[in-house]
């Protein structure tokens, strides 16, 4: 991806609210850092660092701390690995490998100062049809580890929808937890991809949690990242829903391009000037 600070359409736009009423945070995988931290690092973007277990495994404790030093006046959200993982899964050696990646997590998130951790919720229908029970026992005993070992640091911890049909599995294990650090955030493609209760259901539910939205758009049949309003999901009813709850989760943008990017400003723009 070239330079974004040097689009004509973002010359004079900095960061972290480029033009927009509210600060917002730019996804940046761990792994293309070398190309795309130092645009955003000019553009004083916020990020949403990504953090796989290839990258936990291979990175120098001293690169993290290099980086986290670029981003040091930034207010960072980190994003923990998700790839084969499962926090609540029926297999105790996948449960385990998961909660060891997610807490080996942990530690690049301190040196970049993360005041949020984000983490796949990961019930699956598909793969979990009659164990949910035990999906959510599960799961809850993975969160409460990470809670516990986030004690000093104290991020606020946020489960992420991505194949969930609906929100009460993720209503469950919030509830079951009830930790005031332990939070919930909405995607927008993944719910456009995969949820399947309307909307509304799934913010009244997550109402009460709501501390995060990832902001990004496809046609419903694939998690295509698009730009906000170059898809199919209704950004002017989320936006709507908010104003009326009096909510103002952080907002995560999720373009995979330059042109994604400045896209996704321009559509953002257009749907805030229409939501009310």
């Amino acid at each position: 991806m070239p330079d974004p600070a040097s689009n004509p359409d973002v010359a004079g736009l900095k960061g972290p609210a480029f033009g927009l009423p509210f600060p917002v945070q730019v996804n940046l995988p761990f792994d293309r850092i070398e190309l795309f931290g130092p645009p955003l690092a000019r553009l004083s973007a916020w990020p949403e660092i990504g953090l796989s277990g290839p990258v936990l495994d291979a990175t120098p404790e001293e690169v993290f701390r290099s980086w986290a030093e670029r981003f040091r006046e930034a207010e960072v959200t980190v994003h923990g690995p998700f790839m084969d993982l499962a926090p609540g899964g029926m297999d105790p050696a996948v449960v385990e490998l998961t909660r060891q990646r997610f807490l080996q997590a942990l530690a690049p998130a301190r040196l970049f100062q993360a005041q949020e951790i984000v983490f796949h919720a990961g019930y699956d229908y598909n793969r979990y049809p009659h164990s949910q029970d035990r999906f959510v026992e599960e799961s809850a005993r993975t969160w409460e580890l990470v809670l516990a070992a986030t004690r000093e640091s104290e991020p606020l911890i946020l489960l992420e929808n991505v194949y969930e049909h609906g929100p009460e599995t993720m209503v469950r294990v919030l509830e079951r937890i009830g930790h005031p650090r332990l939070k919930a955030c909405f995607d927008t493609g993944h719910h456009n991809c995969w949820g399947r209760a309307p909307l509304g259901d799934w913010l009244e539910a997550l109402g009460p949690w709501l501390g995060r939205l990832h902001l990004h758009d496809n046609d419903g049949t694939f998690d295509l990242h698009l730009p906000v309003g170059a898809g199919s999901f209704d950004f002017q009813a989320l936006f709507s829903w908010l104003e009326k709850a009096g909510l103002e989760p952080g907002i995560t943008l999720e373009p995979h391009t330059q042109e994604d990017f400045i896209l996704t400003l321009t559509g953002l723009r257009r749907v805030l000037g229409g939501a009310g």
